[in-house]
């Protein structure tokens, strides 16, 4: 049924159908959602399915009919494809008569009636428009006596909502969730359960006959969806093809990347456009090149390429992708197959926040009913079903915050969330109303909730959409397929993904400041690849902000294989997954020359050389397969798809082909079988050298920021991260590592997010708790009409209006520095802010209103009000209440001045391991637990400057510093520096307060 209307789940009802003996079902929604599902999973069960569309009928202005319509032949299932699509998308709350009667042809459409209503039926009802009854109206002998007059066939009108009685109270609970309630608000529903014979004849034996005459109206089968694809088509100018408009571009566009052609670059694009052409996907190619290059031309970034594509020459000869193929040694049949047609997939990365520019262009250029994005079904998953469900059940708040912590996120099901929590399990013994969450929860588990949006998916159709698949509307004139993605696909439509990317916005922006700033002739695209210092940067881990390469394990495998050359970057993208990662450290050793690297058969180095020997890229096994069986690279495509899939016979049967198709090309049988179970081992784990290439492009480019505009990358990244204050803090002290300040907000000089002031980088203004949006834009406007910075607390107050300069808003502003230019002790601002409020009130108590008429500097300002210089340690008390991070300088920093002695920063223990060390800094995040052997012991973070590090104290050491550890307390800490996970952390020994 529709969302949350009942509690019939498609994957389990071909079953329970099967079970009781059922030959024929019908699926009657308001929309088309799930159809498909439906349909094969009849079919599998031998069961007749029938795919109807109930729906609300206007025969007259004051008479509105709930009718089903059913297709009965493929011509009916067009009609209702339409027929949904219209209700979804022509705003109308029942069907116009005249729309009814020109989508009935192949439809048989059921009106539910009663005796009151059948006479104003008499112009409507016919052989293919029949009256359906209720229960009730089923009882009513003599009204039924008469249908049977007219009416060669009446059918019952009695839909199931429910699986199986006992869901009752699971339906109330759907019915709450729907309606925002909770399940005392709802009341219980007369909804009715899947039937069985004994029903039928029970209800409606006044009509009896009436399943077998509708079974031999529904007998005929019909598919729903057509299994030759529907490629859309690209306009061609008169005189051309879609073939020989793609070869031209692609021979121009090449000649403009490489003065001369060179001849394996000419053979390779006389290959792939053959393959493209035979396959009928040269319109393809046209539309996507067409639409990148809009992007292009109105400065929207796109990446060089996503997944297979970048495997393609063509592809990167139309500007679709960025990378060249043939130099980094991609294979065109990774992304198409001549030997196993599929349809091209061809993903596109755009600037997130401009993306919806290009799907719009797409839409206008091809006409808004061929163009549609893709439908998502957002469900209850097992984090969301667990605190929904209890929060409908009115469990207190302590219970929901319980179970959003104890609940993973990570389970795959309930149960298996509830099987490895001893709490969970305890929990849901305490109480019978526990067990009713959890039986309750376990049931809706899963279940379609809402429609979202495929985050990326768009389909161009060369016939309207709604001749294909059934739309609705969406939004901005778009509409949207009520199919998911594989439906859509299955229908034969070719989705495109229009995907957008942070980090490009992010290389925009900063591309951008560099512009401003530093260099006017800066292009992203410019930047070598090969450059060594950006290497460099990468080798040493410095990493923090730069796509792809940002964890800290990623970090460490960069800093283990030390990466000389792109290529090595790009095997290290490929190999930090799970699987491949435990080769990391061979791969390392063997480029350092610490371990030997072997090949089973000479035809294979030149594959793995680049690789030390070690399987990395889908590609190599390809390479393999080709060089060792002679396999084509189609038929290594097939090989890599096969044996990835695990399956035993599969498996045999490939081996016996490629040793027998070695042993022919002159190799051992001993040496085939050892390289194809290396291909077998790697097949998993195998990554496309085109994504990992294509993505280590983007990476690179950050890297190249970072380490030649280090301000205008951490400038863009500290305002990309604003509200979210771990990642902020991270930046803030790499920033105090490499030396570049962090500039106080300031009134005159910040704008909302932070920018390059200088020889630093100045804190934005939206970077301070309590500025909201309103206000700064109303401030930043008033600075646009100033020649001069205010010179007083008074003056901006006149200026603010009391609307706008109260306490809440000014008060943080200078807790945060941003008034430091008016040249008074932060004490003195905040002991003048009363005397200044009221001075606004009395000048200018709104934006529109002053008092004075133009003439408050005649009037005269109050003094400033005496108060002694603020402390330090209060300064930066406040700093850190509203930036979240302390400006002027660190509390650890003023201690360490301090100090007769030397200490270690913490960001020189990172890398340190066994290492004894003096340290001091902040402690937080204290948390203390108990051993097995009920024993305290304790964990904590330790904050510097420039750096935190992890500390442990043991039970024998914790019992002795404990009266120390208190939340940002300064300490001075001794102890043995460990790696543990990939990071650094401290075995505390001794702790001392300073």
């Amino acid at each position: 049924m529709d969302l949350l209307q009942s509690t019939i789940r498609l994957d389990r009802l071909g079953s329970f159908l099967n079970t009781n003996g059922v030959k024929l079902v019908a699926m009657t929604n308001s929309t088309l959602y799930g159809v498909q599902a439906f349909y094969q999973d009849m079919v599998r069960q031998t069961i007749q399915p029938v795919i109807g569309l109930r729906y609300n009928l206007e025969l007259t202005e004051q008479t509105v009919l709930q009718v089903v319509s059913y297709a009965r032949t493929e011509k009916g299932w067009k009609n209702l494809l339409k027929l949904s699509s219209a209700l979804e998308t022509k705003h109308v709350e029942a069907l116009p008569l005249k729309w009814f009667h020109a989508y009935s042809e192949g439809l048989l459409t059921a009106v539910v009636t009663t005796q009151e209503l059948y006479p104003q039926l008499d112009t409507l009802l016919s052989p293919q428009i029949i009256p359906a009854v209720t229960r009730e109206t089923a009882e009513d002998r003599d009204f039924i006596q008469q249908l049977k007059k007219n009416h060669s066939l009446i059918l019952p009108y009695a839909p199931a909502q429910l699986e199986q009685e006992q869901d009752r109270l699971a339906f109330r609970l759907l019915q709450a969730l729907r309606e925002g309630k909770k399940l005392h608000e709802t009341e219980e529903s007369s909804v009715l359960s899947l039937h069985d014979q004994q029903f039928w004849d029970q209800n409606f034996h006044t009509i009896a006959g009436w399943d077998k005459a509708f079974y031999a109206l529904f007998s005929e089968t019909f598919p729903l969806v057509q299994t030759k694809p529907l490629l859309p088509k690209f306009p061609i100018p008169q005189g051309e093809t879609a073939d020989s408009l793609l070869k031209k571009r692609s021979i121009e566009l090449l000649t403009t990347k490489m003065t001369s052609i060179p001849e394996v670059y000419k053979e390779r694009l006389e290959f792939e456009l053959g393959i493209i052409q035979s396959m009928g996907y040269s319109d393809y190619f046209l539309i996507v090149q067409d639409f990148i290059h809009f992007a292009k031309s109105k400065g929207i970034s796109v990446g060089p390429g996503r997944g297979s594509s970048a495997s393609s020459l063509v592809a990167y000869a139309l500007g679709i992708t960025g990378i060249d193929p043939i130099e980094y040694g991609l294979l065109f049949e990774r992304f198409l197959n001549p030997e196993r047609v599929s349809l091209p997939d061809i993903d596109v990365d755009f600037t997130d926040y401009r993306r919806d520019e290009v799907i719009h262009y797409v839409q206008q250029k091809y006409g808004d009913k061929h163009v549609a994005q893709i439908l998502a079904f957002g469900t209850l998953s097992t984090k969301a079903v667990a605190r929904e469900v209890a929060r409908v059940l009115e469990l207190s708040q302590e219970t929901l915050s319980f179970l959003s912590k104890t609940v993973s996120s990570q389970a795959s099901s309930l149960a298996e969330a509830v099987n490895e929590s001893k709490e969970l399990q305890a929990f849901i013994q305490r109480e019978e109303k526990h067990q009713l969450w959890f039986e309750l929860a376990k049931r809706l588990e899963g279940m379609p909730r809402n429609v979202t949006v495929h985050a990326a998916g768009v389909i161009i159709s060369p016939v309207p959409l709604v001749e294909v698949v059934p739309i609705e509307e969406h939004q901005d004139g778009m509409y949207l397929t009520q199919w998911t993605m594989k439906e859509v696909e299955s229908a034969g439509l070719v989705k495109m993904d229009f995907l957008g990317l942070r980090n490009l916005t992010l290389i925009e922006q900063m591309s951008a400041r560099i512009r401003e700033t530093e260099n006017p002739q800066f292009r992203v695209d410019a930047i070598d690849r090969e450059d060594k210092k950006t290497l460099q940067l990468l080798a040493s881990g410095d990493t923090l902000g730069v796509f792809q390469f940002e964890s800290s394990g990623m970090r460490k495998a960069l800093q283990l294989v030390s990466p000389v050359t792109f290529r090595e970057v790009v095997a290290v993208n490929a190999l930090f997954r799970p699987g491949p990662m435990a080769f990391i450290p061979n791969f390392a050793a063997r480029k350092k020359g610490q371990e030997k690297v072997s090949y089973a058969h000479p035809a294979v180095e030149a594959i793995l050389k680049e690789t030390y020997g070690i399987i990395v890229y889908q590609e190599q096994i390809m390479q393999i397969a080709r060089a060792i069986a002679r396999y084509s690279y189609a038929q290594a495509d097939n090989l890599r798809r096969a044996v990835s899939k695990k399956d035993r016979q599969v498996l045999t049967d490939e081996k016996k082909r490629f040793v027998e198709s070695a042993r022919l090309n002159g190799v051992s049988s001993e040496i085939a079988s050892t390289l194809y179970d290396l291909i077998v081992r790697f097949a998993e784990y195998g990554f496309p050298k085109s994504h990992a290439t294509a993505y280590s492009l983007i990476a690179m480019q950050m890297a190249a920021i970072k380490t030649y505009y280090p301000r205008a990358f951490y400038a863009t990244l500290l305002t990309a991260t604003t509200g979210n204050r771990e990642k902020q803090l991270a930046v803030f002290r790499e920033m105090k590592r490499r030396g570049i300040a962090l500039l106080p907000p300031d009134l005159w000089r910040s704008h909302s997010r932070f920018t390059i002031d200088q020889e630093g980088i100045r804190v934005g203004l939206s970077s301070i708790k309590g500025i909201t949006r309103p206000f700064m834009s109303y401030l930043l406007e008033i600075r646009k009409g100033k020649q001069t910075p205010w010179k007083s607390l008074f003056e901006l107050a006149a200026d603010l209006s009391a609307q706008h300069f109260t306490r809440t808003t000014i008060e943080p502003l200078i807790k945060a520095g941003a008034l430091d230019f008016l040249g008074k002790d932060r004490a003195v601002l905040l002991a003048s802010l009363d005397p200044a409020v009221m001075h606004a009130e009395l000048v200018r108590p709104t934006e529109r209103q002053d008092l004075l008429s133009g003439s408050i500097a005649s009037f005269g300002e109050p003094k400033y009000t005496e108060a002694a210089s603020m402390p330090i340690g209060y300064r930066l008390a406040y700093e850190k209440d509203v930036l979240g991070t302390y400006v002027s300088t660190h509390p650890v920093e003023l201690v360490r001045k301090k100090l007769p002695n030397p200490t270690t920063p913490l960001d020189e223990l990172q890398t340190a391991s066994g290492r004894h060390s003096e340290v001091i800094g902040l402690v937080k995040d204290i948390r203390k637990i108990r051993t097995k052997k009920g024993q305290a012991m304790a964990f904590a973070i330790l904050e510097d400057e420039r750096d935190e590090i992890d500390l442990t104290f043991f039970p024998e050491t914790f019992a002795a510093v404990n009266i120390h550890l208190k939340e940002q307390a300064l300490v001075s800490l001794s102890g043995k520096v460990e790696q543990r996970n990939g990071r650094a952390q401290l075995i505390v020994q001794t702790v001392s307060p300073l």
